[in-house]
């Protein structure tokens, strides 16, 4: 009998669009929760899309009022594509979901200390 894939060892693309749709769903939990926080502080809740947009408009973006809202959104939305295709192409190395799902639990806790506690405040004088 010829050797069959196992059905949980998809494509590169399928990985690949997997990782898409996983990136977006946990930024935009990140991104809620973001939210939440900031307006628990009293600040608006789209003070956090505006300092995000400072990644490609520059740190005095929010000074000179030309930090948007979208802009944020679209570097939130390809940020968290980008590390979610990432994470696609460890999840065959996982057996369980419960694997992957703690798995993407401890990525998603490295990825928010490395890039927002670590790597942002250095590159980024806004997010200090």
């Amino acid at each position: 009998m010829a050797h069959t894939r196992h059905a949980d060892q998809a494509t590169l693309s399928g990985r690949m669009g997997r990782g898409v749709a996983a990136g977006l769903v946990a930024g935009t939990l990140f991104a809620l929760i973001t939210m939440w926080f900031v307006t628990s502080t009293d600040a608006p809740a789209r003070a956090s899309f505006l300092l995000i947009s400072t990644i490609v408009l520059g740190d005095n973006a929010i000074e000179t009022g030309e930090a948007t809202v979208l802009i944020g959104v679209l570097v939130h939305a390809s940020l968290s594509v980008f590390f979610g295709m990432a994470f696609g192409l460890v999840t065959p190395r996982l057996r369980t979901n419960c694997t992957v799902a703690v798995a993407g639990l401890l990525y998603g806790l490295l990825l928010y200390v490395v890039n927002l506690r670590i790597l942002a405040p250095l590159y980024f004088p806004e997010f200090q």
